[in-house]
């Protein structure tokens, strides 16, 4: 990927910078990155897969309900060893 670099700077380089929105900013870089993905394959892999991401806080959110249930407002004067043990059993 390092070695990519250069070659990926002197391509953006010749883009104007255009005020776009955020649907036509994700529609040119898929086309950008499917137009140069055999001059820069390992940053096209690397950025198909961060474009698959989905950004979720559905985990940390589930851990606070957990420490909500079993600390209520006490949760602050809770030692974190026996919050680390509350978690795990009730998981």
């Amino acid at each position: 990927m390092v070695g990519e670099l250069q070659t990926y700077l002197g391509l953006i380089e010749d883009i104007p910078f255009v005020s776009r929105t955020y649907q036509d900013k994700m529609e040119f870089s898929q086309e950008f990155w499917a137009f140069h993905r055999l001059a820069l394959p390992a940053l096209a892999k690397f950025v198909r897969y961060s474009f698959t991401i989905i950004n979720s806080s559905a985990s940390v959110e589930r851990a606070f309900s957990v420490l909500k249930r079993c600390f209520g407002m006490g949760q602050i004067n809770s030692l974190e060893d026996y919050v680390k043990l509350s978690c795990m059993l009730q998981c």
